[in-house]
């Protein structure tokens, strides 16, 4: 072979300039920390992206769409939810084009803020109450941007952690990333576990919640539940704010009509509604008698309908003065409201109608002659037991027991209360039981001779057992 054909031979350790220089330009992969950004961006992004869809299932449809087909809402709502798995292809191309012109990292962050953003609206965005058709109108677009977010987020970091993955483990790396999104699945689901065990009233609205006494202090603590079972109380405990309260007395007020026009209630039952029915012995806790709901109260002539309500460090009032088209309502969350009522409805009614309230009971100066032995023994009602005992030095001494579900909400050193009790004629005694202002009207009923059968303590009556 001739010199000139001769092929050439770059001496040994000699590279291309060109080639050497580029090579030395690119930065040094760091597939794990790729890896692991990818799983924690993913899983952050499905997670606002998945958890819409319980939210979509359970809250939406009650405040984001009109309320008169409840399954209408629902369809709606889930639509919505479906509208993203449409912008998730677009978004796929639109955010692969900006990752290779702009950079991957870039688009991972405007995903990632994009979502974040999105999610926020959502949930600062206004009912249809407040802005009618706009709220699911905008709730759509928001869900569109979800979308839009989740899928660039997807495709850009598969792409990087594709890119720093070692030739031969591209699979494990890049896998990564759909762990992440399955990650976030399930944060979304466990996360919607307890809230959806909650009342339908905490989901939908804002919700106070209650405070009980701190045992030996006066501090007050956390209620150990949100609020009762729906079997104790009427109407399965409705949870209302005060103006809904108010306007509740204003449709009894209006014989039945609405603010609105509507005829809800005929004119006949708002009536038969405040027409006594029962007697009740306690007149001073609850009121005179019991009509069809309401608890009817007589102050001096004038004649009062209302109801009370409690649950665990939660109470609510309201008394309805019709002559006056009169309405009075406190709702508290803690403490011992019961002479903060008192003094309240006395100021207004007194004030504005003229009306004062029959004075509370007081132990008289000299204590009256019973035989107070007719008055021991054991009284029960569900879930409460009532020991009344009287000791050699003529001091009568009541523990009272709490039991059954009612009891398991309270800590165990609150189920059980002890307290003094002073009679003040045959019937009537005064109970003073612990963290209470004022003195608790305690009265017995339904003599057999001189032996009480029966006492009415706390709006409840007990039997003798």
């Amino acid at each position: 072979m001739s010199a000139s054909s001769a092929p050439f031979k770059r001496p040994q350790g000699l590279q291309n300039p060109a080639l050497a220089s580029a090579t030395s330009e690119q930065p040094a992969k760091t597939p794990k920390k790729a890896a692991i950004s990818a799983w924690i961006g993913s899983a952050l992004e499905y997670y606002d992206f998945f958890i819409y869809g319980s939210a979509a299932a359970l809250v939406f449809p009650k405040i984001f769409f009109p309320s008169g087909n409840p399954t209408a809402a629902t369809i709606a709502s889930l639509a919505t939810f479906g509208v993203a798995y449409v912008a998730r292809p677009i978004g796929s191309f639109i955010m692969g084009h900006l990752g290779d012109t702009i950079g991957r990292k870039t688009v991972l962050f405007i995903t990632l803020f994009g979502m974040g953003i999105a999610t926020f609206l959502i949930g600062a965005l206004p009912t249809y109450d407040q802005i009618g058709m706009a709220a699911p109108i905008l709730l759509l677009i928001l869900r569109v941007c979800q979308g839009l977010a989740v899928s660039g987020e997807q495709s850009s970091a598969s792409s990087t952690t594709l890119e720093h993955a070692p030739e031969r483990r591209r699979a494990f790396f890049t896998s990564f990333t759909l762990a992440g999104t399955q990650g976030g699945n399930i944060l979304a689901t466990a996360i919607f576990i307890p809230i959806a065990a909650l009342p339908e009233e905490a989901l939908l609205f804002r919700t106070a919640a209650g405070h009980v006494p701190v045992p030996d202090s006066d501090e007050l603590q956390l209620a150990p539940v949100w609020v009762l079972p729906r079997s104790a109380g009427p109407a399965g405990l409705i949870n209302s704010t005060v103006a809904d309260t108010l306007t509740f007395a204003r449709l009894h007020l209006d014989d039945g009509v609405a603010p609105d026009g509507e005829q809800l209630l005929s004119v006949a039952g708002v009536k038969q509604m405040q027409q006594p029915q029962v007697e009740i012995p306690d007149r001073y806790t609850l009121g005179d008698k019991i009509g069809l709901s309401w608890l009817l109260f007589n102050w001096d002539g004038h004649i009062l309908y209302g109801h009370d309500g409690a649950t665990l460090g939660q109470r609510a009032y309201l008394r309805v003065l019709p002559e006056a088209r009169l309405a009075v309502c406190l709702l508290t969350n803690g403490g011992e409201s019961g002479l903060v009522f008192k003094k309240l409805c006395d100021e207004v009614m007194r004030d504005v109608a003229g009306v004062t309230s029959p004075r509370w009971p007081e132990p008289p100066d000299t204590p009256p002659a019973l035989d107070l032995s007719q008055y021991e023994g054991s009284f029960r009602r569900l879930n409460v037991d009532l020991e009344i005992s009287v000791g050699d030095d003529g001091v009568i001494t009541g523990t009272m027991r709490q039991s059954g579900e009612l009891a398991e909400m309270l800590p165990p050193d609150q189920r059980e209360e002890r307290f003094s009790v002073v009679p003040v004629d045959r019937e009537l005694f005064l109970a003073y039981l612990p963290n209470l202002p004022m003195p608790m009207p305690m009265v017995f009923f339904d003599f057999d001779n001189d032996r009480p059968r029966r006492v009415h303590l706390g709006a409840r009556a007990m039997t003798r057992q």
